[in-house]
């Protein structure tokens, strides 16, 4: 359907500061991804792991500054 079109996947990352720190943080992500079952398994693996790197880049970025 339009709503739940083939391909369709979620990811979340979420992200536990110290407690106190108010730098924790809960990130999800929908995309669309176009290809057979294959194709669109690979994708999401691939998605979800660039929003990970992402995640992981602002937790070091904080941390630093």
């Amino acid at each position: 359907t339009d709503e739940k079109p083939v391909g369709l996947v979620y990811f979340g990352v979420a992200h536990a500061a110290p407690w106190g720190t108010e730098e924790s943080f809960v990130r999800t992500e929908r995309a669309v991804l176009d290809g057979d079952r294959d194709a669109v398994k690979r994708g999401a693996a691939e998605t979800a792991l660039d929003a990970l790197v992402r995640a992981i880049e602002d937790v070091d970025g904080n941390a630093e500054g």
